[in-house]
């Protein structure tokens, strides 16, 4: 297995893993996630060539898309109120095909982002965990990640 930066001909195999993504979220809070798409194959396009963003896939000997990491760079400026200023990567969005999980290539592209990070001088790795998504949160918490706030909602 490989990880390496997405380019333009993983942008099929990328959609697939997203609708992979977004079906599991409809399914787990259907009051937030619509079935649909989060990108184009052109938005795609366009965010595999914006520099500022790390967009990484776990490919097979033959080449097949295994999975996918997205990640885009953010920072706190100087002076911004009571929070030191730093720089981190937040990763978007992480996907491992059905048929691929549990044979490494999650771990793989979380440990490129963090190469990658630590390469660009960011302080920490951040990244969003649904709830409703129990196996992934405790992928993560393999990694080494742990909980850094809770973000809480009463539904009306």
């Amino acid at each position: 297995m490989e990880v390496r930066p997405a380019v333009e001909s993983d942008v099929p195999a990328l959609l697939e893993l997203l609708d992979q993504v977004n079906a599991l979220h409809h399914e787990g809070r259907p009051d937030l996630f619509a079935r649909g798409v989060k990108y184009r194959a052109s938005q795609l396009a366009d965010l595999l060539a914006d520099g500022s963003r790390l967009t990484l896939v776990a490919v097979d000997d033959e080449g097949t898309v295994l999975g996918h990491v997205m990640a885009e760079k953010r920072e706190v400026p100087e002076g911004e109120g009571c929070l030191v200023p730093l720089r981190t990567l937040y990763v978007d969005d992480l996907c491992v095909s059905d048929a691929a999980r549990g044979h490494g290539a999650g771990t793989a592209l979380m440990r490129a982002c963090e190469d990658w990070a630590r390469e660009n001088g960011c302080h920490n790795v951040t990244l969003h965990a649904w709830t409703l998504n129990p196996g992934a949160i405790e992928f993560y918490e393999r990694l080494g990640y742990r909980t850094r706030c809770l973000d809480m909602e009463v539904v009306l």
